[in-house]
């Protein structure tokens, strides 16, 4: 049997915490919709109109620079959603989402999540206990935002040189952590998040780029 709304709520970071009664209640008011590689989900400066619930397929979150520039903020696939900050301060969507792949996603209207917020107190709890992870782990990652970029970059460099996809690390030594300007814990952060996103495999220290659009993008972010 495929998992139903309520599944993918219970599933769902956000909504950890909720009782039984409470995720049922909540998914009762999602509605399914499909998205093709390339469509936007929400789109960064427009009015929020709800959230979403990732159910299959990854998508790519984007943030305009005052020159037009788009820049990579995150990558994320089920079980996550995209959308909910605006639910909470009445503001604009504050990015773009965009499916990099066919997406599925159950959606969430903004006035049925502040109607189950009234009705179920604690769900507004604990999706503002989650946001604050999140936020917390956006305070933390911004730090070593700079190394990702600078390990994306060594990566797309070493590839050049040798004309292949894979490259060897040398180890933390003090070369790599000196050309990254960053010690070993910000590297190996750095290698989770590409890893965890999909742009490179980690074999021992023997990397293997597999997608070089997303590096480059990793790569390109202004410093």
């Amino acid at each position: 049997m495929p998992p139903s709304p309520a599944d993918f709520v219970a599933a769902t970071p956000l909504f950890q915490g909720l009782s039984a009664g409470a995720r049922a209640e909540l998914a009762a008011k999602l509605t399914s919709h499909r998205f093709a590689a390339g469509d936007v989900l929400v789109e960064e400066g427009l009015p929020c109109e709800g959230m979403y619930l990732l159910t299959s397929g990854r998508v790519r979150i984007t943030r305009r620079s005052r020159d037009g520039r788009e820049t990579t903020v995150a990558w994320e696939s089920p079980p996550s959603t995209s959308g909910e900050l605006p639910l909470f301060d009445g503001g604009p969507y504050p990015a773009t989402v965009r499916a990099v792949e066919d997406v599925t996603a159950l959606f969430l209207a903004k006035e049925d999540f502040r109607a189950a917020c009234h009705q179920r107190p604690e769900l507004a709890l604990t999706v503002l206990a989650s946001v604050g992870r999140r936020l917390r782990r956006l305070i933390e990652s911004i730090d070593f935002g700079a190394v990702t970029r600078r390990l994306a970059r060594y990566l797309l460099e070493q590839s050049q040189l040798s004309g292949q996809d894979v490259i060897q690390l040398p180890g933390f030594d003090p070369e790599l952590t000196t050309r990254l300007c960053a010690e070993g814990g910000a590297i190996t952060q750095s290698l989770e998040r590409l890893i965890e996103g999909g742009v490179i495999r980690n074999d021992g220290g023997r990397i293997t780029i597999l997608d070089r659009t997303r590096l480059e993008d990793e790569a390109s972010v202004p410093d």
